[in-house]
């Protein structure tokens, strides 16, 4: 079977495919499920799709930092962690891609291996640009986290 991307727009289906399974294994590490170690490989699978698709769509290569990145800091190596996020915001700063500039933000401040300093830094950024390009979502995360978070780092 060819898992070749056949067009740009299929990033949004691998993207919500990761977030998922990223979604559940990190559930799964804190709650010490036994599918912990399915959920981590499967996640994985699915940030080599993502590396495949930035094979053809050079767009996609801030994505494979960026997973990577969470990867790294879900395994316990959040300097490697924190290494792949900023290559991720790297990319996409050198791309424009705002979008991708806001998620490499949000996912830094969020980063065990950065300092309070960097956390509030990298909240401002991300905050700022989601505001920016009229992400709702993200803006109301950074909203939430800050009530809840910021400060207590």
């Amino acid at each position: 079977m060819d898992d070749t991307p056949t067009s740009f727009e299929v990033v949004y289906g691998y993207i919500g495919v990761i977030e998922v399974y990223l979604d559940l294994w990190l559930r799964a590490v804190i709650t010490r499920s036994k599918d912990a170690v399915s959920l981590g490989r499967r996640a994985k699978g699915a940030c080599d799709c993502i590396r495949r698709y930035a094979e053809h769509f050079p767009v996609g290569q801030p994505l494979v930092h960026l997973y990577e990145g969470r990867i790294a800091v879900y395994q316990g190596d959040s300097k490697a962690g924190k290494k792949s996020l900023i290559k991720g915001l790297q990319e996409s700063r050198r791309m424009r891609l705002l979008y991708f500039e806001g998620l490499a933000l949000y996912e830094l401040m969020l980063c065990p291996a950065v300092t309070e300093a960097e956390t509030r830094n990298y909240y401002k950024s991300a905050r700022e640009l989601f505001w920016r390009v009229g992400s709702t979502y993200y803006t109301e995360r950074l909203d939430a986290y800050r009530k809840t978070q910021l400060g207590t780092r």
